[in-house]
């Protein structure tokens, strides 16, 4: 029975060795993220993801829009993101006490219900046991975000910092990112120039 990577060879579609080992190739490193692409998909060069780079970016334009903004509006973005944190915790708390309210009633249809048979009892165990565990891991009032956010000087402070921090830590990421690729570039060049050999 043939693979996904002998199919062609086998229905004599593939003879060259050159198209037989890209196709190959796709289950390395490399390639690896193309291993179910057709191998006529494999490009001469790979580029980069952007995706970090735009993340840097993004977090470039927050570090200046940080920087130019005035007191009143620190103030004011400050106390808005905590209007934003304590309407989230009501949310969350509300959502937890309907779900509390559906478990209960649930279990109490289980507490009614009258096994059929002995053998029945556990599963009727198994359900309450089930519902309880439930509505305790569920069911607990939200605590996320509880600590007020600190005055404003201090949450501008804190939010200019993870500014740099992001912005340093998505240049790491392109820079990653850009040295995988070539190190792809090369290995896939590598094995192409072998078959001239």
């Amino acid at each position: 029975m043939p693979t996904g990577y002998t199919a062609d060879v086998q229905s004599g579609d593939v003879t060259d060795f050159p198209d037989f080992a890209m196709n190959c190739a796709r289950a390395f490193g490399a390639l690896i993220m193309m291993r179910d692409a057709p191998s006529d998909e494999i490009p001469d060069r790979f580029e980069p993801s952007d995706f970090n780079l735009k993340r840097k970016d993004q977090a470039e334009t927050e570090l200046a829009r940080l920087n130019g903004m005035t007191e009143d509006e620190v103030k004011t973005a400050r106390d808005f993101e905590e209007a934003e944190r304590i309407a989230d915790r009501k949310y969350r708390n509300d959502m937890k006490s309907e779900q509390e309210y559906r478990y209960k009633a649930m279990l109490a249809k289980v507490e009614r219900w009258v096994p059929p048979t002995p053998d029945h009892i556990e599963m009727k165990k198994f359900m309450r046991d089930q519902l309880s565990k439930s509505i305790e891991f569920d069911c607990s009032p939200s605590t996320w975000n509880e600590q007020p956010l600190p005055p404003a000087k201090e949450w501008h402070e804190a939010q200019v910092r993870q500014a740099q921090i992001d912005i340093d830590y998505y240049a790491d990421r392109h820079r990653e990112e850009v040295e995988r690729t070539e190190n792809r570039n090369k290995w896939l060049a590598d094995l192409r120039s072998s078959f001239n050999k």
